[in-house]
């Protein structure tokens, strides 16, 4: 079986609550962090990102503000599929997020891409699946949204649509919290609050915290998101520190929001 043919079945037995389907989950339409918050604190221009994928949303900032290359990862296989049609939608339709999300959407845009490689062109064959043997209530049932769709949205797309056009796609299907066999050194590492859904042991715990303490460079930096909880956990903490710095990122009141929207993590020299 060919892998995109397992992205499909797999696909539905996402949509069919199956919860034997290891690497793949429904997915993120948007991210629910405060990314232009965030990213005013984070200096990233120049710089080697590494950021985790879900609805893509933490790559194209990272393009918007300059970075010099993106490699991307997430445990969810389909993530990278929502990454490619999301990059068509920015070159084709010049939206960030697509107001009518429908098939009927996804198969216009389908009609204009021309793959350049052949990640991309797996990902076009999954779409065209995709709307060969689902519909629009398959569609709304494999996305999560957050309240507030137009949180992190983008108007100028020129400077992500060049970070499209330059950066090489590298994308790691991997458990950050598992093994993991990544071969560069990054600036910065985000991690959304992927911190929120490890297991709540001592070892998961340290081998997250090693994980991300091989992959920086000396003066790298972890930067993670607060969306369930406040703060890391007492866990969490007790173990970076070891290994970390811990600094909170600047307390915010705007938009509904009263609190400090993620902390940062650096290395200890």
């Amino acid at each position: 079986m060919s892998s995109v043919l397992k992205d499909i079945f797999s696909l539905q037995k996402v949509l069919n609550n199956d919860d034997q389907v290891n690497n793949y989950g429904n997915i993120y339409f948007h991210s629910n962090e405060r990314l232009k918050d965030i990213f005013s604190s984070i200096d990233v221009k120049d710089k080697n990102v590494l950021t985790v994928l879900a609805s893509g949303d933490q790559a194209f900032y990272s393009y918007d503000n300059g970075a010099k290359n993106v490699d991307m990862y997430d445990v969810n296989k389909l993530a990278i599929h929502y990454y490619y049609l999301r990059t068509w939608i920015i070159k084709y339709m010049n939206v960030f997020y697509p107001e009518n999300f429908d098939v009927k959407f996804i198969k216009k845009i389908l009609n204009k891409v021309k793959p350049k490689s052949i990640d991309e062109k797996k990902s076009l064959r999954f779409w065209r699946l995709f709307i060969l043997f689902f519909n629009n209530e398959d569609l709304d049932d494999l996305f999560c949204y957050s309240e507030n769709p137009n949180l992190n949205r983008i108007d100028d797309l020129s400077r992500i649509r060049k970070g499209i056009r330059n950066n090489k796609v590298n994308f790691f299907n991997i458990d950050m919290s598992g093994q993991i066999d990544i071969p560069n050194k990054y600036h910065v590492i985000f991690t959304s609050n992927i911190a929120d859904y490890i297991s709540h042991d001592e070892q998961s715990f340290k081998l997250y915290r090693d994980n991300l303490d091989s992959l920086l460079t000396d003066d790298g930096i972890v930067v993670c998101s607060n969306v369930l909880r406040g703060r890391a956990s007492i866990l969490e903490k007790e173990l970076f520190l070891e290994k970390f710095y811990l600094e909170e990122l600047p307390y915010i009141e705007k938009d509904n929001f009263t609190g400090v929207p993620g902390y940062v993590y650096k290395k200890r020299c």
